[in-house]
């Protein structure tokens, strides 16, 4: 395959003029365009930062868990660490602390990432192991797994991919009301994978949407 032209335009679509593809007329260039890497965070996610000043009371230990995860955030990917964001209160903020530090990993240049839902998962649920989404699910660089909450321990073929992934080393974070020995019960597996693999963050149960009715956007 041999690259003639490369042009970018100004909304940062890549444009490349090939030849030598498969099946095509070797003497025949065409053109065709690479989209601009996207992010994975939700767009209702985005350009918004964390705000541990809006709780009235915070655990610094949390507080330095996430900083620490964020400071080393490209080796902890590489090592496969990941978090696992925890508050028994809804609105406390767990989704958007994972989507700014999976923001933060992008920024710093990772690339392979992908935001989901227990809900979104079960959707591929009966899916094989190699479709489209549970290929990359298991081999982003980064996942994030939002409301966890929502029946995960009783999906089974979601927590086998779950386990799949983290046994594979690869980084998650996942959000959830509960702990993980709540969520999974006597899946016992599936909870030795994680806390071997995730540290602890616990919000405040505190509703902090309903508190500041609607999120900071980052300066």
């Amino acid at each position: 395959m041999s690259m003639l032209r490369e042009e970018t335009c100004a909304d940062g679509t890549c444009l490349y003029l090939k030849t030598d593809i498969e099946g095509y007329d070797p003497k025949t260039p065409f053109w065709y365009a690479k989209l601009p890497f996207q992010t994975a965070i939700p767009e209702e996610l985005r350009n918004k930062r964390f705000n541990w000043g809006a709780y009235s009371v915070c655990n610094l230990q949390t507080r330095k868990t996430s900083e620490e995860y964020c400071k080393n955030i490209v080796s902890n990917i590489e090592n496969g660490k990941g978090l696992w964001i925890y508050s028994e209160s809804a609105g406390s903020g767990k989704s958007l602390l994972a989507s700014a530090i999976l923001g933060h990993a992008e920024k710093n240049g990772v690339k392979e990432t992908m935001y989901t839902s227990v809900s979104k998962m079960e959707e591929h649920g009966k899916e094989s192991c190699d479709s489209s989404f549970w290929q990359e699910f298991l081999s982003c660089d980064l996942l994030v797994i939002d409301e966890a909450e929502e029946g995960f321990g009783k999906y089974s073929n979601s927590a086998r991919m779950l386990r799949e992934r983290l046994d594979s080393k690869k980084a998650t974070i996942i959000c959830s009301l509960e702990t993980p020995e709540a969520l999974f019960g006597k899946d016992k597996k599936t909870i030795s994978r994680i806390r071997a693999a995730c540290e602890i963050v616990a919000l405040p149960n505190e509703d902090i949407r309903v508190k500041l009715k609607k999120w900071p956007k980052e300066a």
